[in-house]
């Protein structure tokens, strides 16, 4: 399922999601990054790494949406990770409904 990202309605890339934890509503997968990510996001997601900065993370307002559906309601938060040294950059988006999870991947 290819999930669009958005952080202040801003496309940064998308991921073909799969379900991680149907349990706890995560799917995921490999970030396909557009430049607006490495240039504006990924120092942000990086030195996040090294020192906690919620505030900063909060004030990105991430979304993601799927075409022909819309917002997904991540109720967990959409967790970006991006190491140093690492070519993958890895999203989870945490929480969805399970009906919402049933409609669109099941």
């Amino acid at each position: 399922m290819n999930i669009q990202l958005f952080a202040n309605s801003i496309n940064f890339g998308s991921v073909d999601a799969k379900i991680i934890d149907i349990s706890m509503g995560v799917v995921g997968g490999q970030l396909r990054a557009s430049d607006y990510y490495f240039e504006q996001l990924q120092p942000i997601f990086r030195s996040h790494i090294q020192q906690s900065n919620w505030d900063k993370i909060s004030s990105l307002d991430l979304k993601a949406n799927v075409l022909l559906f819309g917002e997904l309601n991540a109720e967990g938060g959409i967790c970006i990770t991006d190491v140093e040294d690492f070519s993958e950059i890895e999203i989870e988006i945490c929480g969805i409904d399970s009906h919402v999870l049933n409609r669109l991947f099941v």
